[in-house]
């Protein structure tokens, strides 16, 4: 009757608890409780297809002719408004700098950079405004938002966070030509990387098909070295790189949850060693996309977002499309099993019912 009692409270909350039972970390989302009971494994990654990036929804707002080109990132409008590329992230000078020693760095344009010095040119970013006026100027396009919750519709400069669309890929009102939306054909080729925003994913999932195309090719940016995947594995690699975008890829150690949050580790050092956590919100995505967070331990993952350092190098997972899962590991050396439990010490959850905090109250803690 306990059992049961236990069960229903977490099916309200969604969320997740610690047993009693070998301290060990379960996750029971609301919806799969069910499916957790009967068949504990079904919700590995590879027995669902994702479906969410069928589910992209972009709303055309405006249709107006692009007079300029103001940055990488950003177009003007005929009637003066400006437009800043939802999604997107177009090659700086600190991404190569942040990638080399710091000596070298200082070369490129390092944070060793005194303040006053203008960032040197990067050829790839006069490559996109070269790209951008190419496709751009003169012509009339669509312009369109996205749909999904969270997502924004301006940023900080007053800008307009939106898509842009070939005029003739919106006319009809049917299913949308990924051949004229702005957005995929840069990640498509090579020009530009996918920024990662929160709430739910699936056109960050539809974008992220055509990045990983260009990855695979090795097409536009990621020949450059400083645009490889990062070895998750080497933390004082990654330290040098808090405060950019990156791709960091390897094997989770231990999978669990605390506090309503997800924690994924990528070694035992919890002061040293890389780190990516997800809010139960996030948890549920994954889930309805064939990929159960806590059943990661063992797997080999490819994570994208903003490094930062809390104790150690850390990704904050804010949307499915973040992760991806790539395969498996072999057991741990010393052990000779694939550990996928958290010990009590690392990841006790002392109020088990609470399902939003925000994490570590301290940017350089780890909870």
């Amino acid at each position: 009757m306990q059992g049961e009692k236990e069960i229903a409270r977490l099916a309200r909350l969604g969320c997740s608890g610690r047993t009693g039972v070998g301290r060990r970390v379960v996750v029971l989302t609301a919806g799969i409780i069910g499916t957790l009971i009967a068949a504990p494994g079904a919700l590995r990654a590879e027995t669902r297809a994702p479906t969410a990036a069928a589910a992209c929804q972009l709303k055309p707002v405006a249709r107006h002719t692009v007079a300029a080109i103001v940055d990488a990132e950003t177009i003007r409008l005929d009637d003066g408004r400006e437009v800043r590329l939802a999604d997107l992230r177009a090659p700086r000078a600190g991404d190569v700098a942040a990638a080399l020693p710091v000596e070298a760095g200082r070369a490129v344009g390092s944070v060793t950079r005194p303040p006053s010095e203008p960032m040197p040119a990067w050829p790839l970013e006069q490559a996109v405004i070269a790209e951008l006026g190419r496709r751009l100027v003169g012509r009339t396009v669509v312009i369109a938002t996205d749909e999904r919750a969270g997502a924004r519709l301006t940023d900080r400069y007053g800008r307009l966070v939106a898509h842009v669309l070939a005029s003739e890929a919106a006319a009809g009102g049917g299913e949308r030509d990924d051949a004229g939306w702005l957005q995929a054909a840069l990640l498509r080729d090579g020009t530009v990387r996918l920024e990662h925003g929160p709430g739910e994913a699936p056109c960050l999932s539809r974008l992220l098909v055509h990045e990983q195309a260009a990855r695979r090719a090795r097409r536009g940016l990621w020949r450059e070295a400083a645009y490889a995947s990062r070895d998750a594995a080497k933390p004082l690699v990654l330290y040098r790189l808090t405060g950019t975008l990156q791709v960091v890829e390897g094997n989770v150690v231990r999978a669990g949850v605390t506090r309503g949050r997800v924690y994924l580790d990528f070694g035992r050092e919890r002061n040293r060693d890389f780190t990516a956590s997800m809010r139960a919100a996030v948890a549920r995505q994954l889930v309805g996309r064939g990929i159960d967070p806590v059943e990661l331990g063992g797997r080999r993952v490819r994570i994208a977002g903003w490094l930062e350092w809390r104790g150690g190098p850390w990704i904050e997972i804010t949307n499915a499309a973040q992760i991806e899962v790539i395969g498996e590991v072999g057991p741990d050396v010393a052990t000779g099993k694939v550990p996928t439990e958290l010990p009590q010490s690392d990841r006790a959850d002392p109020d088990p019912t609470v399902l939003d905090r925000s994490g570590p109250q301290k940017a350089n803690a780890r909870p």
